[in-house]
C-alpha cells in the first residue's frame, strides 16, 4: 500500500509554510488525490510530493507560478518517473512563450526540442535557450532524505 501523507505532513517534509501549500493546491497544483468537498482533506501520494519539490525549484529559479503548474500538470499527466532524467526549460527568444522538455537522456535533448510544438502549432525551428536544468533523481532524492529523517 502507498503511503498518503496529510499537508500538514507535506509541507514539513517540504519545508515550506502550510498556508503557502494550501494556495498552491488551491490554483496552482493538481495532486493525485484532491479533497472530495467539505470536511474531507486533500491526500498526497510520494509522487505529489516529487512533483511539488519540482513546483518550489521552478519557482525558486524565477518562473512564474502558471509556468511552473504547466511543467508540473505535464509531469503528472506523463507519469514521469523521477528515478531518471531532466526537466529542461527556456523562453523562446521572441518571448511570447516558454517552453520545457521532460527528458530521459540529454542526449536525445536536441531531436525533443526540434519535435516539441508551440501552443499555437507551428514548428519550433528557432534556437532553445536553456535557462533551467533540474535532474528529477536529484528531487527524489531531496524528498527521501527528509522522509527518512
Amino acid at each position: 500500500m502507498d503511503t498518503i501523507y496529510s499537508t500538514f505532513q507535506a509541507a514539513k517534509i517540504l519545508d515550506i509554510e502550510y498556508v503557502r501549500l494550501n494556495e498552491w493546491l488551491r490554483g496552482y497544483f493538481d495532486p493525485e488525490q484532491r479533497a472530495e468537498g467539505r470536511g474531507t482533506r486533500t491526500k498526497l501520494s510520494l509522487n505529489d510530493l516529487y512533483r511539488l519539490k519540482l513546483f518550489t525549484l521552478l519557482l525558486e529559479s524565477g518562473l512564474s507560478r502558471e509556468i511552473a503548474k504547466d511543467i508540473c500538470q505535464q509531469a503528472k499527466e506523463n507519469k514521469t518517473s523521477f528515478s531518471r532524467g531532466y526537466i529542461i526549460a527556456g523562453k523562446s527568444r521572441s518571448a511570447d512563450y516558454f517552453m520545457f522538455v521532460l527528458s530521459d537522456d540529454l542526449l536525445d535533448l536536441n531531436t525533443k526540442i526540434r519535435l516539441t510544438v508551440d501552443r499555437t502549432g507551428k514548428d519550433l525551428k528557432m534556437r532553445f535557450p536553456i535557462q533551467i536544468v533540474i535532474s528529477r533523481p536529484m528531487i527524489k532524492e531531496l524528498v527521501d532524505s527528509k522522509l527518512s529523517d
